[in-house]
């Protein structure tokens, strides 16, 4: 049971990591954001990126999608899988 949670909790902030990474790339290639799928992916990342933007823009570079997967990567996750641990490990 632990494993399985384990499993879903990292593929799920691992699907949210590349989600920010397409955003990223769209903003390049579609600035727009028109499209079904490029709404998805703004629609499931905009959310998170956008209380970040308010604190790490840096003039007209921003530093809110790259803050958020190390967020993710080493606060996120980790605290994910410890309280996984100590619930059901």
């Amino acid at each position: 049971m632990t494993e399985i949670l384990l499993r879903i909790g990292s593929m799920f902030f691992q699907f949210l990591s590349v989600m920010i990474i397409m955003n990223v790339l769209l903003r390049f290639i579609n600035p727009e954001g028109k499209g079904p799928f490029a709404g998805f992916v703004l629609s499931m990342t905009e959310p998170l990126l956008q209380p970040l933007r308010r604190v790490l823009r840096v003039r007209s570079f921003d530093l809110s999608p790259f803050a958020m997967i190390l967020l993710i990567e080493y606060v996120a996750l980790p605290l994910y899988n410890y309280v996984i641990l100590r619930l059901f490990g």
